[in-house]
């Protein structure tokens, strides 16, 4: 009979102790970079091969592309045989009549055939960031027609026409919010992983040319608004894109393969994190 009690006692003790793991809510925040986002595959498919999933993604401009692709559950495996399917046209086309160099019919098409209408027909919670043109503050969707709102949250002013959604025009989420970590933690995310695909102010040149100099000016506006927002990751993924240059088979490969090392680099510091996260 003691025996008993004993072995009774000693599995209770073991059920506590399963049981007193907490469930933990872990955010993806997937950063702004035009073609640079190809990096966020390869951050994918090592958080993936790690079995780190996420309870929910929050993405700006390229990030909200790709993040909301994953949502829809696309792996990150066949996120890559996608992505390198694509040639330099293939998602864009000269425009002369409308307000942006190019028009988003390609894209618009691409994602009737990989996403779903709603956001609540995604495998996972998904959230893009965009900028209402008309008061510049940023705007993030949750609802509605994700196809629009990912159209909105991509849509590189000059580039692209804004996209209108109710009946006001919206804007590349990187404009206000290129790592949009503050949103992640609002919504309650317990970790919040960032991948940060932003490029870096160089040194300049005597011979700096006009254009340029005006890059430069964006990567530094950028890093000013990252650094605003980084403070809140609790793992941030930076990723080396400033010789990611141009948009070729090549630069693609590339761009995957440094955002692979670079979420290699912090893996299992993160795995050690979310274990002890969990127990707590």
């Amino acid at each position: 009979m003691l025996i008993f009690q004993i072995f009774i006692s000693c599995s209770q003790k073991q059920d506590i102790q399963n049981n007193s793991k907490k469930e933990i809510k872990i955010a993806y925040v997937l950063g702004g970079g035009a073609f640079r986002g190809y990096s966020h595959i390869g951050v994918l498919k090592t958080l993936e091969s790690n079995n780190i999933y996420p309870d929910f993604i929050v993405g700006t401009s390229v990030g909200s592309l790709v993040g909301a692709l994953y949502a829809a559950g696309i792996n990150s495996h066949e996120l890559q045989k996608l992505s390198l399917s694509f040639v330099s046209n293939s998602l864009m086309d000269f425009s002369f009549l409308n307000p942006g160099f190019f028009d988003k019919n390609k894209l618009k098409r691409l994602l009737e055939r990989h996403l779903p209408e709603n956001f609540t027909s995604l495998k996972t919670k998904f959230y893009a960031v965009a900028t209402n043109l008309n008061n510049g503050n940023p705007t993030l969707f949750s609802s509605g027609d994700l196809r629009k709102s990912v159209l909105a949250s991509c849509s590189i002013p000059i580039l692209f026409a804004p996209e209108y959604i109710k009946n006001i025009p919206y804007g590349d989420g990187g404009l206000v919010s290129p790592l949009p970590v503050n949103f992640a933690k609002n919504l309650g995310a317990d970790i919040i992983i960032s991948s940060d695909i932003s490029l870096q102010p160089d040194i300049i040149e005597l011979e700096t040319g006009k254009f340029s100099l005006f890059l430069q000016s964006l990567k530094i506006m950028n890093k000013s608004l990252t650094k605003h927002e980084e403070k809140n990751s609790t793992f941030i993924i930076k990723v080396d894109t400033n010789l990611l240059s141009s948009f070729s088979d090549k630069t693609r490969e590339m761009a995957i393969l440094k955002g692979e090392e670079a979420a290699k680099n912090i893996v299992n510091d993160l795995k050690l994190f979310i274990e002890k996260k969990s127990l707590n």
